[in-house]
């Protein structure tokens, strides 16, 4: 379909014949892009026939370029189905965004958020994290886990990647530098949700440029609502 189908933001973009042909190619900060989904590709699978594999041996085209886009955008909103290894996506994105700051020597002291409808839904990608570290020998010894606040801190860096309820008490001072989203149908059904994930955002806007929010979510059978229509709409 060539550059026709490459973008939502054209029209017949729903012409498309592959599910790589939707993400948008995309100039910015393209070295560094580049060098992200390298790292994105080091995570560890650890689950289900794949365990023990590295993404990149295992995913698919569109996976590559969604996480390059995703990487050069302020925002990236992925609606996917079911078992389209949601979870698995935004947890090598989390690991992987730590790695480069910290090659970097930027975002010291960063906070990765997990926001989800609820603890045991945020728990998923965390623990996609978690495990991922524990099977990988060159990370296992470059972060420490804390339980009790559902936290795991890359020690060099101070980086840290933690899961919050989506409610405004555990958003307020919080400073994201990089803002997951998991369900995000399933959050816009919470009342303050757009405050919550807005007071988020602006807490972010303290990291500029390397400030990123990306949310996940599969859509729902009923019409769109809250945060997630919002989203839908700017999108």
């Amino acid at each position: 379909m060539g550059r026709v189908t490459d973008s939502t933001a054209l029209p017949d973009w729903f012409n498309a014949t592959c599910a790589e042909a939707l993400v948008p190619e995309l100039e910015r900060d393209a070295e560094l892009a580049d060098t992200f989904v390298r790292l994105c590709g080091k995570f560890r699978m650890t689950q289900g026939a794949v365990a023990g594999l590295r993404l990149e041996d295992v995913w698919l085209p569109w996976q590559r370029k969604a996480f390059r886009a995703s990487f050069q955008c302020r925002e990236s909103l992925w609606i996917m189905g079911k078992g389209s290894s949601k979870s698995v996506c935004v947890s090598a994105m989390a690991i992987a965004f730590v790695m480069l700051s910290h090659a970097r020597g930027i975002n010291t002291r960063g906070l990765v958020a997990i926001v989800a409808p609820t603890i045991p839904t945020a728990r998923i990608v965390f623990d996609h994290v978690t495990e991922c570290i524990l099977a990988d020998d060159e990370l296992r010894t470059q972060f420490k886990s804390n339980v009790q606040s559902r936290s795991i801190v890359h020690e060099a860096s101070g980086i840290a990647i933690q899961v919050l309820p989506c409610d405004m008490k555990a958003a307020v001072g919080r400073r994201p530098v990089l803002l997951i989203c998991d369900e995000l149908h399933e959050i816009a059904q919470i009342n303050n949700a757009t405050p919550v994930l807005n007071q988020l955002r602006q807490g972010g806007a303290n990291f500029g440029r390397d400030f990123k929010v990306v949310s996940v979510s599969t859509m729902p059978i009923v019409a769109p609502v809250g945060e997630f229509k919002r989203q839908l709409t700017y999108a």
